[in-house]
């Protein structure tokens, strides 16, 4: 079995068994973030299969539900990854919308999402820049667990370049999202944590990866 099979079987039984789960009591509503109006910032730690340098990436971003069942977004990310004598900084501005409905105590959801990326690479005294549209769509459910929410996904990442250089990706993760209580705020419950976990499975290459995010999150 490959290894996409096996972490879509990972996914599935993880989203099963947290369902099973649930806690109606703590709806997704106030564990949750779908459905929410917050501001977010958050770190990434990409480990990439055969290279020994990691990639980074920070964001800042914010999420408006604008209907009810809809969500519009907008982030900006800045990435950068040195390997050897290469340097890649990157900049992507995005916005995305997400749809959803409430099931049994859970948020199954549907997201899209369409930026422009601008990136620039040095190799020694060469400097090559480019730039060219992004777009991902991601499919997951958002599911209360005692005072947080647990997000199995699925996402397919790519851009508008030629196929022979596009990104092409899918990518298999889960999200934990914790909104602090009156006991542990440090402020007030506002602010939440979050932190994620994904496997991204690149189909024209060989440069599978796995990455980390940490961030912070604070309703307005």
């Amino acid at each position: 079995m490959s290894l996409t099979k096996k972490l879509t079987l990972v996914l599935v039984t993880a989203a099963a068994a947290c369902i099973g789960r649930a806690d109606v009591s703590a709806t997704a509503d106030s564990v949750g973030t779908i459905g929410q109006r917050y501001g977010e910032l958050s770190f990434t730690d990409q480990s990439i299969k055969h290279v020994s340098s990691n990639a980074y990436d920070g964001e800042l971003g914010f999420n408006l539900p604008v209907f009810k069942h809809l969500d519009l977004g907008a982030s900006y990310t800045y990435g950068w990854f040195k390997f050897n004598n290469q340097i890649l900084h990157s900049n992507i501005v995005q916005a995305d919308a997400t749809a959803y409905t409430t099931l049994a105590g859970v948020k199954p959801f549907a997201s899209a999402a369409l930026g422009y990326e601008f990136d620039r690479t040095t190799s020694g005294t060469t400097l090559i820049r480019a730039h060219f549209g992004v777009w991902s769509a991601t499919v997951g459910v958002e599911i209360p667990v005692q005072a947080a929410a647990i997000t199995p996904f699925v996402s397919y990442q790519d851009d508008f370049r030629n196929s022979a250089n596009s990104s092409q990706a899918f990518e298999f993760g889960v999200e934990a999202n914790y909104w602090f209580t009156a006991k542990w705020a440090v402020f007030d419950t506002n602010w939440g944590v979050f932190a994620d976990a994904g496997y991204q499975d690149q189909m024209h290459s060989s440069f599978d990866a796995w990455d980390w995010t940490v961030g912070l999150r604070r309703k307005f």
